[in-house]
């Protein structure tokens, strides 16, 4: 066996790094805040008519 292994996230872009990184801390943001401040229609993106 290899003893050296690479990262799971050695492959992933800069960007689709940031983008789990921001995900996963508006996803902790949410559990956390709970009922207090929703957060989906906060900061969701709706159409407008």
């Amino acid at each position: 066996m290899n003893a050296y292994r690479q990262s799971p996230f050695a492959n992933l872009t800069p960007v689709v790094k940031n983008l789990l990184i921001i995900n996963i801390i508006f996803y902790l943001a949410t559990w956390v805040l709970g009922s207090r401040v929703d957060m989906v229609t906060l900061l969701g993106g709706h159409y407008f008519n």
